[in-house]
């Protein structure tokens, strides 16, 4: 028994019994790939958790997860070694019922695994700022400096509302007229409003005109048609439009702030300031600088008064960091879906083909990408011409991989295509959906499209993606397994 660095004497027992009773299990090493992929993202973790100790910071987690990577990609390597050493179909040796399955599944998971750990320093980052700060206590602070610079400099900021006007059509209705700022260039509107001193700026929609009217501070409606909108002045010093990016309710708007708070001569001026300094040392970094040069007044001298910059900046980076797992989780499972299938897939196809046949794969999907790009670029085509030649494509490499079953040689060209044929069946689910998803966008003009309802294709994409790598699994047994025995067996050319 050959003693490993790092591997506890239970997994070396383990590893000697799979290698004796389960050697077609023991070849994909999975056990130890595992292993030391627990122990590589327990040492990440701690270093991770003592790096980013000041959410505050903006630390490059870009570089981070480019060294995980790369870290995984030696990982990588070192395990396509071992696998190099003890391969059961390529030695004839006795490939049992469901081991093509069993072989597949655990390259998933040691795949899988180096692929997780790359996911770490998001996790431990986002980790780290919710222990730092909650929610509710960023909302609070923020809505108590805006309030607070409200009431101390309430003598310098604007009060006038901003007046905006507009002229509301039916939906449907053509604008036949012209409008040039507030003149009123037709005379059937001039007529309209000839007993009113409101002219309108712009039209809308009248199917707009909810959504506008929840969007401004307030409305006075002249009558069905003349709407004047007005605007509250900016009263809202640290930024709050973060909070709606990852839907954070809570924070007070410039109009609410003009209508919940009133400026007082009773005002403690004295504990708001030191109140404003007690925030601003929670919040921004002593080596940060103020930027306030470009904004006009009162807004730089508040902006200078109260070094609003480095807060504001910094309150967006927490909540960012605070929210990125809970916003984008999908997008990481589809990158860590896609990352962890193809190399899967890639090594399934290594692992079953000659290298000479597994590069010229890789070079033939290479130059399709180009060709298949150049003539979309040139046809100036569509979502559903893309779908098509993907189809296609798929349609050619199973015809002629399939004829690997009455083939007596080893043609290259057979093998190509079988591997293409393997690399695109989960995919194919997907491809499907996507062109039903542009033959019903393209049958209706773009205009008429959006204002109809359709379909949610995006819904059932998550089920198309598991339903491909089902669909793989279902044929790996019974086809993919014995074309690569009767391609790999056949006398070579």
């Amino acid at each position: 028994m050959s003693k490993r660095p790092f591997v506890p004497s239970f997994l070396q027992h383990f590893d000697d019994t799979l290698l004796r009773n389960k050697p077609t299990t023991w070849s994909a090493r999975t056990h130890l790939v595992l292993w030391f992929a627990l122990l590589f993202a327990i040492a990440l973790a701690g270093c991770c958790y003592l790096a980013f100790y000041d959410p505050r910071e903006d630390y490059s987690i870009e570089g981070w997860i480019t060294f995980v990577a790369l870290v995984a990609f030696v990982g990588f390597v070192f395990w396509v070694i071992f696998l190099l050493r003890f391969n059961v179909f390529k030695r004839y040796g006795n490939w049992l019922p469901w081991d093509g399955l069993k072989t597949f599944i655990l390259y998933l998971i040691s795949i899988g695994s180096m692929v997780a750990v790359c996911f770490i320093p998001s996790a431990i980052q986002t980790l780290r700022a919710n222990q730092k700060y909650k929610i509710q206590e960023l909302v609070a602070d923020v809505n108590e400096m805006n309030t607070s610079i409200y009431q101390l400099e309430y003598d310098i900021l604007p009060k006038q509302w901003k007046r905006d006007s507009c002229w509301v059509r039916q939906s449907g209705q053509l604008a036949t007229y012209s409008v040039q700022g507030d003149e009123i260039r037709d005379s059937f509107l001039a007529a309209e409003l000839k007993n009113t001193h409101y002219s309108f700026r712009y039209m809308i929609d009248s199917s707009l005109l909810k959504e506008m009217i929840l969007n401004r501070d307030s409305v006075t409606k002249i009558n069905d048609s003349l709407h004047v909108f007005y605007d509250c002045p900016k009263y809202v010093f640290v930024n709050t439009e973060y909070g709606s990016n990852y839907d954070i309710n809570g924070f007070l708007s410039s109009n609410d702030i003009y209508r919940t708070v009133r400026p007082s001569i009773y005002v403690n001026k004295i504990k708001l300031e030191k109140r404003m300094k007690e925030l601003n040392k929670k919040y921004a970094l002593d080596s940060q600088f103020n930027v306030y040069e470009a904004l006009h007044y009162p807004y730089s001298h508040i902006v200078k008064t109260y070094n609003i910059s480095p807060v504001d900046k910094n309150i967006s980076l927490i909540i960012y960091k605070m929210n990125i797992w809970n916003i984008f989780w999908p997008i990481y499972l589809r990158v860590f879906y896609y990352a962890t299938i193809i190399l899967t897939l890639l090594m399934f196809v290594f692992r079953h083909s000659t290298l000479k046949t597994f590069l010229l794969s890789l070079l033939s999907i290479l130059v399709l990408s180009i060709f298949s790009g150049l003539f979309i670029t040139l046809s100036s085509g569509k979502d559903l011409t893309v779908s098509i030649m993907m189809i296609v494509y798929y349609l050619v490499f199973l015809l002629i991989g399939l004829a690997t079953f009455s083939a007596r040689t080893r043609k290259l060209t057979n093998g190509i295509s079988l591997n293409l044929f393997v690399l695109m069946t989960p995919f194919v689910p997907s491809i499907v959906l996507g062109m039903v998803s542009a033959i019903d966008a393209y049958q209706q003009p773009y205009e008429l499209y959006h204002r109809t309802k359709h379909m949610d294709f995006s819904v059932y994409l998550p089920f198309m993606e598991i339903g491909g790598l089902i669909l793989f699994l279902a044929l790996l047994e019974p086809v993919f397994r014995k074309l690569y025995r009767k391609w790999y067996a056949a006398a070579e050319v």
